[in-house]
């Protein structure tokens, strides 16, 4: 019979050869492979079926993304609308100082040439600019006045809203002078809030500043804690928030 310590002995042995063997073979993978499988390429036009849908106002900028800049760079671009060419280019500076100052429907679509994934040392690289965006230029633009914003009575913990009044002023711009119906809601923003506002009947905006008045209800539940507004912009189906600069009591 083998001694245990022999046993041992030859088992450890054994343990270290397997862990110089496996140890050799993963440094070969690794130079030309990711972990255990072959290098993960992105190549031209693998993401030119992604879309984006955004609309914004006329004499607007797209707002991209901070991560979507460094690729932008690295690509050419066309901007169409109506199928005829607006604007095309290279690189991010001429898109992100576009401004639309005709409403409609674009088209922006991206090329990226080449393979692009040698930029992050090899490892796997997922796009985060989509192929194309679809753009609507709304010919109508909101734009909430935040020094405007006043209620008429202090909003209290654990008290009911109903009868105080929120109004803020929005000045309202046409690309064509046309008027614009206004007859949305406001929720609130915060911990244990109920609070919504609704306006007394809709508002027909005119070219200019226009005064929106909200009725409130519904209550805040805490005490010492900060809540704030939130406004759609039903130009361009978006929001404008608006955080109160004191706590509720």
């Amino acid at each position: 019979m083998i001694n245990t310590k022999v046993q041992k002995k030859f088992r450890y042995i054994f343990m270290g050869l397997y862990l110089i063997c496996f140890g050799c073979s993963f440094s070969g993978q690794a130079q030309g492979s990711t972990f255990f499988g072959p290098k993960h390429v992105h190549k031209a036009g693998e993401f030119s079926n992604t879309i984006r849908e955004i609309k914004i106002s006329y004499n607007e900028k797209v707002p991209f993304e901070s991560g979507m800049i460094p690729e932008m760079e690295l690509c050419s671009w066309s901007l169409t609308k109506n199928d005829s060419l607006v604007t095309e280019g290279q690189g991010c500076d001429p898109l992100q100082d576009y401004i639309f100052t005709s409403p409609g429907n674009y088209e922006l679509v991206f090329d990226m040439p080449g393979a692009y994934t040698e930029s992050m040392g090899g490892a796997c690289f997922h796009p985060t600019l989509p192929g194309k965006f679809m753009i609507e230029v709304s010919p109508y633009k909101l734009t909430f006045d935040a020094n405007s914003v006043a209620l008429s009575g202090s909003i209290q913990s654990g008290i009911e809203t109903s009868g105080i009044q929120l109004s803020v002023n929005v000045l309202f711009e046409s690309y064509d002078g046309s008027t614009l119906t206004y007859n949305e809601s406001l929720i609130s923003t915060g911990v244990e809030t109920t609070v919504t506002g609704s306006l007394t009947e809709p508002i027909v905006m005119v070219p200019g500043i226009n005064t929106l008045l909200f009725s409130l209800s519904g209550k805040v539940a805490n005490s010492n804690t900060f809540i704030g507004f939130d406004f759609l912009n039903n130009a361009t189906q978006s929001s404008w928030s608006f955080a109160l600069s004191n706590p509720i009591f």
